[in-house]
């Protein structure tokens, strides 16, 4: 995916690609003014430099993602707590 932000200063739309823009026979263009496309790269640098991989998920996933990253601001209220390990599903995986 190729991201691209519109020119227009008034717009600045972003849109994603397929492909390069280069690429296409018929060039594209901004969805909502109609205005020229150019290459965003910061958008791709950005979304590299706010993953996480801490223990509170999984996955891969953005920092600060409540209630279980371990640099959210706001930590898992008990409500939380119940319903992700006193669930009965969890409960009955591990007693079988």
């Amino acid at each position: 995916m190729y991201n691209y932000r519109c020119t227009h200063r008034h717009c600045r739309k972003r849109t994603t690609l397929k492909h390069h823009k280069e690429w296409y026979i018929k060039t594209p263009h901004c969805k909502v003014c109609g205005g020229n496309i150019k290459h965003d790269p910061h958008v791709k640098i950005a979304s590299k430099k706010n993953v996480c991989f801490c223990d509170g998920y999984h996955f891969p996933h953005r920092k600060g993602t409540e209630p279980w990253c371990s640099k959210a601001k706001i930590g898992p209220c008990e409500e939380d707590q119940e319903d992700r390990y006193n669930s009965p599903a969890i409960a009955r995986s591990y007693w079988s």
